[in-house]
């Protein structure tokens, strides 16, 4: 979805260029988009995200991590 891509984008760039979360209508203003459709795009870029992280916990088993183990793995070059 190209408005997700460019919904990220520009929240990252407002948010570089202000030192803060950009509001939505800021956002809106700067995608040249409704408050409604920043707002839209906004939900389901929050929503893919947490879909997202929800995949990536129910793929990580924790009982195969060792988080005592201040040891890093050796990886070969």
């Amino acid at each position: 979805m190209a408005a997700a891509t460019d919904y990220e984008r520009t929240d990252l760039l407002l948010r570089r260029e202000l030192h803060r979360q950009a509001t939505e209508a800021e956002l809106a203003e700067k995608l040249e988009w409704t408050v409604e459709r920043t707002r839209y795009v906004a939900h389901v870029v929050a929503d893919a995200r947490r879909r997202h992280d929800e995949e990536m916990l129910a793929f990580i088993d924790p009982a195969a991590i060792d988080f005592d183990d201040d040891e890093r793995p050796a990886f070969d070059s």
